[in-house]
């Protein structure tokens, strides 16, 4: 005889809309980042966590995906299109929304606090240049 089974806590369900979500930063002219850390105006990314236990006071957040090469908090850019013209020298930039202090990209945030039901976590991307100048496409 074999007996099989997991004793879990309840925890939370990300959304189904929050899944997969496409975030449009916003068009920029390269001109605009011709200063090392020069940022642009962000766009809201919220996270919708739906189904959290009365017991579940919080949860680890972790955004990952690859690193910029000059500045390892931010996600890299990826030319997607294949056209071979995009700008070199910015990254994207993960915030808070709330206290707008940066989120390492690839590191655990312990700990956003969550009540019972359903929760909103609200951060902000936005581009950030990593040089001063010189950017290519």
């Amino acid at each position: 005889m074999h007996i099989y089974g997991n004793v879990v806590d309840q925890g939370c369900d990300v959304a189904t809309k929050s899944a997969l979500q496409n975030i449009h930063i916003g068009d920029f002219n390269i001109s605009d980042f011709q200063a090392a850390n020069t940022v642009s105006t962000a766009a809201d990314l919220n996270i919708d966590i739906t189904g959290c236990a009365a017991g579940i006071t919080g949860a680890d957040v972790l955004f990952s995906g690859e690193a910029d090469t000059l500045a390892p908090t931010l996600l890299k850019l990826t030319d997607t299109g294949g056209s071979g013209g995009m700008a070199t020298g910015i990254a994207v930039q993960i915030l808070d929304a709330q206290s707008q202090q940066e989120i390492p990209l690839n590191q655990v945030q312990p700990l956003t606090p969550l009540k019972a039901g359903d929760n909103t976590l609200k951060y902000q991307l936005r581009y950030k240049s990593t040089k001063a100048g010189g950017y290519g496409r």
